[in-house]
């Protein structure tokens, strides 16, 4: 069962809403968004976790109702704030859960602080976004443009593009009033901090156990890119679901859930 959504000031006076789901588990699992999106984009994955599991949905900076620093959108930063969240929370150690953005901060988290990280799942997940042609194209196209305001069309348009089937439509206007909360500085910073990212290189650093978690119609994260990141992580396997776009958690949140209890099953049994 969700809690109440709370707040936890984690320095420099940011201060990030989470909402807790469950509480006294030895699985602790944290979620991460994608770009724009807040906590809310896990609620259906979430409400899918059996009631033994005890999960975190964190909105990071500059995104829902977390604060929004005029600086420091890059990925080490927002990562830096996933180490100040658990410590101020009395964390020492969690699987991390990201989708898009929030899939590559959990890839920087894991490389700059391996030993709090249990395992990762990483959906919909790019690791070098730098070569990344559709990713470039909509920076220049679609986000330095921006003027003062973000377009509300503009907002619909880019979370029906991660879709490749229909979801709830409620659901849908939920997600797009979330990003229509992100400030037109932080959709440019934000975005700016992840198109010169590539973590190729280091991957191989990253020792946890790894599922990537991929629809085969996502036309933001490459296949290629899913199976050179899989070779490149020493302890990962890749999981394909057909028919399904870059949101597959919005899209079968179910299926999402019942592959990240295994997931987190596997890592307890080594752990024992």
């Amino acid at each position: 069962m969700i809690q109440l959504i709370d707040r936890v000031d984690i320095g420099d006076g940011i201060c990030l809403e989470f909402v807790r789901r469950g509480r006294g588990s030895s699985d602790l699992i944290i979620f991460l968004h994608g770009v724009t999106d807040s906590w809310r984009s896990f609620d259906s994955v979430l409400a899918a976790l059996s009631p033994h599991i005890e999960a975190l949905a964190v909105s990071q900076r500059g995104h829902g109702d977390s604060d929004r620093p005029e600086s420091g959108y890059e990925i080490e930063n927002m990562a830096r704030d996933v180490a100040a969240f658990m410590r101020s929370l009395g964390i020492a150690r969690a699987t991390i859960v990201g989708h898009s953005m929030g899939a590559i901060v959990a890839q920087r988290f894991a490389l700059e602080f391996p030993d709090m990280v249990s395992g990762l799942v990483l959906i919909g997940s790019m690791s070098n976004l730098a070569s990344n042609a559709g990713v470039q194209r909509f920076y220049e196209e679609a986000i330095l443009p921006i003027g003062d305001d973000v377009d509300p069309e503009l907002v619909r348009e880019f979370q029906e593009s991660t879709l490749a089937r229909p979801i709830d439509p409620l659901l849908l206007d939920m997600l797009i009033a979330e990003s229509l909360k992100v400030p037109a500085r932080v959709w440019k910073a934000t975005f700016h901090g992840l198109k010169d990212v590539n973590f190729i290189p280091q991957l191989e650093t990253i020792e946890v156990p790894v599922l990537i978690l991929w629809g085969d119609l996502d036309n933001i994260a490459q296949r290629t890119e899913q199976e050179s990141v899989t070779a490149a992580l020493p302890n990962s396997n890749l999981l394909i679901f057909e028919g399904h776009g870059h949101a597959v958690h919005w899209e079968a949140p179910d299926l999402i859930a019942r592959e990240i209890e295994t997931f987190v099953s596997l890592l307890r049994a080594r752990r024992s």
